[in-house]
């Protein structure tokens, strides 16, 4: 009996020893270390490289998808920054130089081409691409073809090539959405985003197999890009917008039960009507089944709810957010997702683009079902709030950017194994890459020289998780240890694994990923 009773209190002990690995995993939630499953734009194409952002992620029958925005598109969006943040900061690229930047080939009213070896360089690196991991291997599904552009030649030059040029069709892939339509035909939906300058760019591409992908074309009204596409109660929603360097359209909201049949958008939002402030519709959420939209606001973004199930017109929205959360320089409300009760909303703030000049970290709200908000991430600030102005301190005690001025955007959000993670895209990189060209990056940002180089030792994209919305624990601070991954472009949660998606225009977008408890 003696030595029964002994072996009880040791088979205890071997018990708890043997689930300490257990303990500490589920404590973290993780079972592995982080790991890149796709380097330098995925594939071992020559020009895969190109692929400098997983614009869009998503899981459709058991395979995660990946759509691309290419290193050209993307140069051009940084050229409009200027000097050293356009096309990758004068850095080596693997394929050579940087793409050619929009002033190099195009005419200053944007419908002539000057130089045709350039254009025509530009839409070399400027395919968009559909990209799955399928059993373990990553298989290229889709490349946008070249198609007729909209562009001509300008008279006073001579003609270099047969006309016309060509264009490639897509740019990106901005959002992906699964959708299972009136007929009960299930399909994974990719959004384009950026811009092209082909005749006929399509608005979305679809696929039944993740396989073979076939053109959406919908309603001109809806312009030819989209920052945001979501399934909501048997529709897919499209926000519209005006998107920057894109055909400008009427900012709004566009729902349908059968997408493929262009005479079944309805518009649901037209924001000039409603709200003209808004320039474009950027995220969604569905929320206690309700309807979410986050936009792109000059005066601070705004979020609104659809009062009924199945919202038709502008009379079925409510404004639940405004002014930013109490910040103007907020222009973006860049993210959304629904974690443990509450609606999480991260900010998205460009220097010069969005509106504002002024450097600043992001923001993170929450709302509750009834329409209060708090604020989670962020600088104290008094804000209109739906009981009247009051000041905002935020739950967490953490400022805007987590103290980091230069983590501009909450750029993804996902939720697994019982927390909230939130990745941000950092400035540092490119600051950091400017420093030699003799750029005032102190005077931008109203620090000092040596302030602004201990930033320079966080340089890469950060990531965050917490259980509550009030403790944050940090993930990283280097993205994953390789500075030219600058933002969690996206996460996918599935089962057992976590995929980051990071985006890198210098030497191509990565995928990360860990192994996850199965909740």
């Amino acid at each position: 009996m003696k030595r029964r009773a002994l072996l009880i209190p040791l088979f205890v002990v071997a018990v708890l020893l043997l689930m300490q690995p257990a303990a500490a995993a589920l404590a973290s939630g993780w079972t592995s270390a982080p790991t890149p499953i796709a380097v330098n734009g995925i594939g071992s194409f020559a020009d895969s490289w190109q692929n400098s952002y997983p614009w869009s992620m998503s899981m459709f029958n058991g395979d995660l998808y990946v759509g691309t925005g290419r290193v050209g598109c993307t140069s051009a969006v940084m050229s409009l920054m200027g000097g050293p943040m356009a096309g990758g900061g004068g850095i080596p690229l693997p394929g050579g130089t940087a793409p050619p930047h929009l002033s190099e080939f195009l005419s200053a009213d944007g419908m002539s081409v000057t130089n045709a070896d350039k254009f025509n360089a530009f839409n070399a690196v400027s395919r968009a691409e559909i990209w799955r991991l399928h059993c373990g291997t990553w298989q290229r599904v889709f490349q946008a073809p070249m198609i007729d552009s909209y562009l001509m030649q300008p008279p006073t030059l001579p003609q270099t090539q047969p006309l016309p040029y060509l264009a490639a069709a897509l740019t990106g892939f901005r959002g992906m959405a699964v959708m299972t339509d009136k007929n009960g035909v299930r399909a994974l939906y990719a959004a384009a985003g950026g811009f092209s300058f082909a005749a006929m760019q399509p608005l979305m591409m679809r696929s039944t197999d993740g396989v073979t992908w076939t053109p959406v074309y919908a309603p001109a009204a809806m312009g030819r890009e989209s920052r945001a596409l979501f399934t909501h109660h048997g529709k897919l929603y499209v926000g519209v917008g005006y998107a920057g360097l894109g055909r400008p359209v009427a900012a709004g909201v566009w729902a349908s039960d059968e997408p493929t049949k262009p005479l079944s958008w309805k518009k649901v939002i037209d924001f000039p009507t409603l709200d003209p402030t808004n320039t474009n519709t950027v995220s969604f959420a569905s929320y206690f089944g309700h309807l979410y939209v986050g936009t792109e606001n000059r005066t601070g973004f705004q979020v609104w709810r659809s009062t009924v199930v199945d919202p038709m017109g502008n009379s079925d929205w409510k404004k639940v957010v405004t002014g930013g959360a109490g910040m103007a320089v907020n222009e973006w409300a860049g993210t959304m997702k629904v974690f443990d009760g509450w609606l999480y909303v991260g900010s998205m703030h460009v220097p010069g683009i969005s509106g504002s000049t002024e450097v600043k970290g992001f923001d993170l709200i929450r709302i509750s079902p009834w329409g209060t908000w708090q604020l989670v991430i962020g600088d104290p600030r008094s804000a209109v709030t739906p009981w009247g102005t009051r000041t905002m301190v935020p739950i967490s005690g953490k400022p805007s950017g987590m103290g980091n001025p230069l983590n501009l955007y909450c750029w993804s959000l996902a939720v697994k194994n019982g927390q909230l993670y939130l990745g941000t895209f950092d400035l540092t990189t490119m600051l950091k890459l400017a420093d030699p060209s003799g750029v005032q990056i102190a005077a931008m940002l109203g620090l000092s020289l040596d302030q602004v180089k201990l930033l320079y030792a966080g340089a890469g994209a950060d990531l965050y998780s917490t259980w509550n919305g009030y403790s944050w624990t940090t993930r990283t601070l280097t993205g994953f240890g390789n500075q030219f991954d600058y933002g969690f472009r996206n996460i996918v949660a599935a089962p057992f694994t976590l995929s980051f998606g990071m985006s890198n225009p210098f030497y191509g977008c990565q995928v990360w990923q860990v192994k996850t408890l199965w909740w």
